[in-house]
């Protein structure tokens, strides 16, 4: 979390994360926004 609150890009994030794949790091951040805007997951698809 301490990355994101940094502003460390996602090439950085993973630089330092190598276990992590840019898609599982994509998910979280595509479920972070959801939770952040209050989306449910077909909320969002639907935008």
């Amino acid at each position: 979390m301490q990355h994101l609150r940094t502003g460390v890009n996602i090439r950085a994030f993973l630089d330092d994360f190598p276990s992590v794949t840019r898609a599982q790091a994509e998910a979280f951040l595509t479920l972070a926004l959801n939770d952040a805007l209050d989306l449910t997951p077909q909320d969002a698809e639907a935008a």
